[in-house]
């Protein structure tokens, strides 16, 4: 699987990691399985890992359709989350900051990194 996660129980965080070829139904199946974890709660902090993706085959399409799956099973509750996306490459870095807007006034707060360091400073901060 391109895409997987992990619940780190002991910091209260997502960790999502993107590696390989990334296609729009590994990311509705991911996202579709982690909100459906008995684990997950709302307003956890998450840090996607996109460092070992080689290939996005993501469309504008596809992330417009995770935005809204993520409107509808967790904005409803309205708890604030962070959202850290590492990635390095220009193309992904694009990807992230199109879903960055998307998600734009709602709960959910992505922000968009180039390096992991910089990323998890800002998981850690306050607010």
């Amino acid at each position: 699987m391109p895409i997987s996660y992990t619940i780190d129980s002991d910091r209260g965080r997502v960790v999502v990691q993107f590696t390989g070829t990334v296609r729009d139904q590994d990311l509705f199946s991911t996202f579709h399985q982690l909100y459906g974890d008995p684990r997950h709660r709302i307003g956890m902090p998450e840090l996607t890992d996109c460092r070992e993706l080689e290939r996005a085959e993501l469309t504008g399409a596809g992330l417009r359709a995770l935005a809204r799956m993520t409107a509808t099973k967790l904005d409803p509750a309205q708890k604030p989350w962070k959202v850290a996306v590492v990635a390095p490459q220009n193309v992904v870095y694009g990807l992230a900051r199109m879903y960055e807007l998307l998600r734009e006034g709602s709960p959910e707060h992505v922000e968009v990194f180039r390096d992991l360091a910089a990323a998890e400073a800002w998981l850690e901060e306050p607010g």
